[in-house]
């Protein structure tokens, strides 16, 4: 995506029926593409978690019938771990993606608010 300067605003983009129209779309452009990278963020997120407990079953049923208590307890605590940090990973990781939208959010904002300020 390009990137936007914050720092200036249109002086000349008159409020008219096509800018209002075309702001509208970018804000929904941008609420579908933060929508997806989310969903995206997500299904990673729900992806490894499956794999993390699957792991952490196996971990079970591979243990003697005597110690699969402790193995659960171990194997639980162990998937725990791993599932959140594995979010803050994705977290940290996306965060710069994620921000690069907000920003677009904000520019999109800014100019609806600049139309109504100075034509209201």
């Amino acid at each position: 995506m390009a990137t936007r300067d914050l720092k200036t605003v249109p002086t000349d983009v008159p409020l008219t029926p096509d800018n209002i129209d075309r702001l509208a779309a970018r804000a929904a452009e941008l609420a579908a593409a933060f929508k997806r990278k989310i969903g995206k963020l997500q299904q990673q997120v729900a992806d490894a978690s499956g794999n993390i407990n699957r792991d952490a079953q196996g971990i079970v049923q591979d243990a003697d019938p005597a110690d699969r208590a402790a193995a659960h307890r171990l194997a639980k605590n162990k998937a725990n771990r791993s599932i959140a940090q594995f979010r803050r990973n994705i977290v940290a990781s996306s965060h710069t993606d994620r921000q690069q939208i907000l920003d677009q959010f904000a520019k999109t904002a800014a100019d609806a608010e600049f139309q109504l300020c100075s034509h209201g």
